[in-house]
């Protein structure tokens, strides 16, 4: 195989196209995609590199099984999927192929704006720069230990400034971005926008997004007032998570809800226990009612001497509030108060206020291109999927894999493939 206008860079694969070196091809994501991505491609012979976030590999998915390991993938758990699927796919990766356990901050071409052509030749003649984050600490140490005499003389802030993060990078044919969107969470405001302050307040650690939640629940379980945004499966985890503190009847937690009828679409496991968890709540709530009736019919039943000194029942509140149709515009905090202040407006144009120590935004995910935004991409309105629904973009070898579920992405991969082929003539013997 040869591309045509460059012809160092073949790619064998398993249809006996005959070259002299292997396609470089980067895989961005240690997720599910991302690892079956790298594990097809060099079973065809490219040279894979698979760049992972997390020392882990698995993505969104290993940490859906950490905290719930019942999540249904088709027929199998989600623990049940990991120790029978990506387990040995990680071990098989992980001894053939590199793995840099690193962040990747951008994609770029070498020396080729996004606007730029190259008169005669497609944009693939220039590499692409995948660029990412380092932390020296580690080879500091190591030279150190190898190469006292060099050090000797450094003091602390020296040392220091050299164990400051640095960004590296490396050069590949192409580049596929099977990053996901399980780092770009939604925010708080209509369409998952930023709500007003929201940017500003959001550094001051009370708020957390995407499946942060698990850990900011974790250590704000003493909070009296939480307000999530949500209405599908990471807001119904969050509100299971939270049973036993909802089980102190003056801790208060109140959903808010952008669809009239959240929770439709929730895994076959959360389903059962989320329904489980509302029947009883319901049913406390109804039992407290009763209660409270009989004693207001009481209370109205005593002399009026002694009603004048005793004060009425207090309503018990439900467990918790679900706000329909209703978005978070703004939030705000003030000066003699702590936490902060939510403004929420329904379709009906009323506004609310509601108080909150801690705010969860599990409004879902976009795809961000802050990764690619230096190359010749194009995505649709939401940037939930690239300009193809195969995950092919107007710049040449870049490509996006990704997919509503994991069957739905394994099933671009082939595309992804044809396309990279398509650069390339065959080579006769």
């Amino acid at each position: 195989m040869r591309r045509a206008g460059f012809a160092r860079l073949p790619f064998r694969t398993q249809f006996n196209m005959i070259c002299s070196a292997p396609m470089k091809v980067a895989v961005i994501g240690g997720g599910v995609l991302g690892m079956e991505m790298a594990r097809r491609l060099h079973e065809m012979e490219a040279a894979v590199t698979l760049f992972t976030k997390s020392g882990k590999l698995g993505g969104k998915l290993a940490r859906m099984a950490s905290y719930e390991p019942e999540f249904h993938i088709g027929s199998a758990s989600a623990a049940q999927y990991i120790e029978e699927k990506i387990r040995p796919l990680e071990e098989s990766l992980r001894s053939s192929i590199p793995i840099k356990e690193v962040e990747v901050l951008r994609v770029n071409k070498r020396f080729l704006a996004p606007e730029e052509h190259v008169e005669g030749r497609s944009r693939l003649s220039d590499l692409f720069r995948v660029i990412y984050r380092v932390d020296p600490t580690e080879l500091i140490k190591t030279q150190q230990v190898e190469n006292p005499e060099l050090y000797k003389n450094f003091d602390e802030e020296m040392l220091k400034s050299l164990g400051e993060e640095l960004e590296a990078f490396e050069d590949f044919d192409m580049v596929v971005d099977a990053s996901g969107v399980m780092e770009n969470p939604n925010h708080l405001g209509p369409g998952g926008v930023p709500a007003l302050n929201e940017l500003g307040l959001s550094k001051k650690g009370k708020s957390f997004y995407g499946w942060d939640f698990i850990e900011g629940l974790k250590s704000n379980l003493d909070k009296k007032n939480i307000v999530i945004a949500g209405f599908d499966e990471a807001a119904a985890l969050a509100v299971l998570e939270l049973k036993n503190w909802l089980g102190n009847r003056s801790n208060i937690l109140t959903l808010v809800c952008e669809k009239n009828r959240p929770f439709e679409n929730l895994s076959n496991s959360t389903k059962v226990k989320f329904e489980s968890f509302m029947n009883e709540a319901e049913a406390g709530f109804t039992k407290e009612m009763e209660e409270y009736r009989e004693k207001v019919f009481a209370w109205r039943e005593l002399d009026e001497h002694i009603k004048a000194k005793t004060p009425m029942p207090t309503e018990p509140r439900p467990p918790f509030e679900i706000l329909l149709s209703s978005y978070i515009t703004s939030i705000d905090c003030l000066v003699d108060q702590e936490g902060w202040f939510l403004t929420v407006e329904n379709k009906e144009e009323n506004l609310r206020t509601l108080k909150a120590d801690i705010v969860l935004s599990l409004k879902g995910f976009k795809k961000g291109r802050s990764l690619s935004e230096g190359l010749q991409t194009h995505y649709n309105f939401g940037m939930t999927n690239p300009v193809n629904d195969d995950g092919i973009h107007p710049e040449a070898g870049f490509y996006t894999l990704i997919g509503s579920d994991i069957e739905m992405g394994i099933s671009k991969i082939d595309p992804i493939i044809e396309n990279m082929l398509s650069f390339f003539s065959k080579v006769e013997n």
